[in-house]
């Protein structure tokens, strides 16, 4: 069980430091570990990662893949909390296809999910990522005015949280 807590802190240092190769590796790892012990909600994270993993590399066809396969282990174990990171994920990706009314979709699923659990901070954080892709879609459709709306909202959202380095964007 504590391999799963190391091994997307792993990865994600990798990533980080664009070091692909060791990054893969931990977050195949930490998949086949979760896959191992039968642990969805970690196993749905992992799909996740490597699904944003190959997202940001523009191999779009792998990490759709990855994030139907989260979504589905998420539905299955009832796993809202990376259902709404799923959901999110996707709508990215089809904000990048400029598929903006499923990304419209995908990103009210996810904000619903996470406003009914906004007292939490792991979902207000969630909710502050999904009016941040808000205002993504709505600059990439040029409504600028909605766009700031959902700036606005996020940055209130990580402020409240006190999340300086997110306030970056």
């Amino acid at each position: 069980p504590t391999y799963l807590a190391v091994y997307p802190i792993l990865a994600d240092t990798f990533r980080r430091t664009a070091d692909t190769q060791n990054a893969l590796r931990y977050y195949y790892a930490y998949a086949l570990e979760s896959e191992k012990q039968n642990n969805l909600k970690h196993l749905a994270s992992a799909y996740i990662s490597l699904g944003w993993f190959y997202h940001l590399r523009g191999n779009y066809d792998k990490a759709f893949e990855f994030y139907e396969k989260s979504l589905s282990k998420t539905r299955q174990s009832k796993d809202k909390f990376n259902e709404a990171q799923a959901l999110r994920k996707m709508a990215v990706w089809y904000i990048d296809k400029k598929d903006y009314e499923t990304a419209f979709s995908l990103l009210t699923k996810s904000s619903e999910i996470n406003r009914i659990r906004i007292d939490d901070p792991q979902y207000k954080y969630n909710l502050a990522c999904d009016y941040f892709d808000f205002g993504l879609l709505f600059i990439n459709k040029n409504d600028f005015v909605s766009a700031r709306e959902f700036y606005e909202k996020s940055r209130k959202l990580f402020e409240s949280l006190n999340m300086k380095q997110e306030l970056n964007d």
